[in-house]
């Protein structure tokens, strides 16, 4: 289960390679959509083999890491620095206290809670991504034109 989900942060962060031009927040509204509800279903359906769902939660998460280090670059251009390590602290620190907080609950309350929440996790990537667009978008708005 563990190298599932290794190889699914791999092909997560491979995948934005295969994208044309910049890189921008959709890629995380994706992930994290597919990563949900792939999990979701996962436990739904009372998949058998839990490899398959560690695999989702590392594509879901996989380029979630260096593609917000990278629009933090982006949205704050004269600071990007200070942006992008902003970004791979907050990234770090989410990093290590899901894992526990994940841990936690399956000892509390059972494997498939716990990965379940690794669903909701990826989902509440998608909101960030999504919110992340909306900024964007606001902050591009020319009332004058």
């Amino acid at each position: 289960a563990i190298s599932a989900l290794w190889f699914g942060i791999l092909l997560g962060r491979l995948a934005p390679l295969a994208l044309r031009g910049n890189l921008d927040s959709r890629i995380i509204v994706a992930t994290g959509l597919l990563g949900g509800v792939g999990l979701i279903a996962g436990i739904a359906l009372d998949t058998p083999h839990i490899s398959l769902l560690f695999g989702c939660v590392g594509f879901a998460v996989g380029p979630v890491y260096p593609v917000m280090i990278s629009l933090a670059g982006q949205r704050f251009p004269h600071s990007r620095g200070a942006a992008a390590g902003l970004a791979a602290g907050a990234g770090a620190l989410g990093g290590f206290a899901i894992p526990w907080l994940t841990g936690a609950t399956g000892d509390g309350f059972g494997i498939s809670i716990a990965m379940g929440s690794l669903g909701l996790w990826a989902l509440l990537i998608a909101l960030g991504g999504q919110a992340a667009r909306w900024s964007a978008a606001r902050d591009s708005f020319d009332p004058v034109s």
